[in-house]
Formats: structure tokens, sequence, C-alpha cells
């Protein structure tokens, strides 16, 4: 093995590691959140952090699948990926019409 290839290696791990403890971070983050709500912090504020933590977590998982993608390219997935769903949901029928 050269060097390369073991620095990308360990850079790899280091990415999964990372990716993993932000998936932690946000499950601690909600927990802390259902705590702050019962102490009437402000539910806005909360929000923001929380959808704030989410988006980070999409990304890193978007780049661990995409390693050569710079952070341009993968705010652009993430918008495209958000506006498709926006599109999908309002193709939906919001009520149950069976006739």
């Amino acid at each position: 093995m050269d060097s390369d290839s073991t620095e990308y290696e360990n850079e790899l791990i280091s990415r999964n590691n990372l990716y993993l403890l932000r998936k932690q971070k946000v499950q601690k983050e909600i927990e802390a959140a259902k705590r702050l709500i019962k102490k009437d912090v402000d539910i806005l504020e909360i929000a923001d952090k929380f959808i704030h933590e989410v988006f980070e977590l999409i990304k890193e998982g978007i780049s661990m699948r995409n390693v050569k993608l710079s952070e341009e390219e993968i705010q652009k997935i993430v918008r495209n990926n958000i506006t498709f769903k926006k599109k999908i949901r309002s193709n939906r029928k919001r009520y149950n019409n069976f006739g």
C-alpha cells in the first residue's frame, strides 16, 4: 500500500465516524428539545437548530456517497431534492375520494 491510499482510508473512516456522531447529535438534540419545551423555551429557536442539524446530516450523507463533489454541488443536490419532494406533495390528493 502506498501512503496516498492509507490517507484516503483514514479520511473515509473519519468521515464515517463524523456521520455517526452527527446522527447521534441529532438524536440528542431531539431529546434536549423535548426538555426545553417543558421549560418553556421558544419553540422556533428549537426548530431552527434542529432543522440546521438535519441539513448538515443530509449534506454529510451526500458527500459520503459522492466524495468528489464540491460544497456547491452538494448544496445543489440538497436543493433539488427539496424541490422534488415539494412537487410530489403538491400533486398528491389531499382528500379520500373513491368515486
